[in-house]
C-alpha cells in the first residue's frame, strides 16, 4: 500500500510500512519500537493496520498502552492513507482521526 499510496502522490517524510512476513508478536514490537523511538515526544502518532487483532495490531496495541500519543487505526485502505497523509498537517489529531475513519467507509462500495 505504501507503494501505491506514493504512487500517487509521491514521497512523503515520516511514513513508513512495516511488514510481518516472517516475524513473530516480539520481532513486529521490535520494530515497531525502532520507528516510534523517533517520534515518541511528537503529539500524536498514528498507527495503520490491516486487520483488527492481527499479531501487528497486538503489538501495535502494546505500544498505545504504553504512550498515550499513540492511535492505532485498523481496516486501513487506500482512502484512509490518502486522506491522512495530505491532511495530517491541517487538522487536529482528533479531527484527522474522524476524517480517515469517514475516507475509509467511503472507500467501501459494493454493487451489482
Amino acid at each position: 500500500m505504501k507503494d501505491a499510496v506514493e504512487g500517487m502522490i509521491g514521497k512523503r517524510e515520516h511514513f513508513y510500512a512495516i511488514s510481518n512476513i516472517d516475524a513473530g508478536p516480539d520481532e513486529i514490537e521490535a520494530r515497531l519500537q525502532e520507528i516510534f523511538r523517533d517520534y515518541q515526544d511528537c503529539a500524536s502518532i498514528f498507527i495503520f493496520i490491516d486487520l483488527f487483532g492481527s499479531s501487528c495490531w497486538k503489538a501495535a496495541k502494546l505500544l498505545a498502552i504504553r504512550n498515550k500519543n499513540v492511535r492505532i487505526v485498523t481496516g486501513v485502505n487506500l482512502p484512509m492513507l490518502l486522506s491522512f497523509l495530505t491532511k495530517r498537517e491541517r487538522f487536529p489529531a482528533d479531527d484527522l482521526e474522524s476524517l480517515v475513519r469517514d475516507a475509509g467507509k467511503r472507500g467501501i462500495e459494493s454493487r451489482s
